[in-house]
């Protein structure tokens, strides 16, 4: 849907913001399982914490 961001995106956003003051992208509460990548996680999990998210972008 136009307008509205993408788990990818806004997981994209959480980790460069947790970046600049030093916390683990695996902190942000979408992407919280260090040992599978962020895409099968945003997948698997993703409607979970972003129900309202841009389904186009988030796969």
């Amino acid at each position: 849907m136009a307008g509205l961001l993408g788990r990818k995106q806004i997981a994209k956003y959480h980790h460069m913001a947790f970046a600049e003051f030093g916390i683990s992208p695996d902190s942000y509460g979408g992407t919280w399982f260090g040992a599978i990548p962020d895409s099968w996680e945003l997948e698997m999990y993703g409607k979970l914490y972003c129900h309202d998210c841009d389904p186009v972008d988030s796969k």
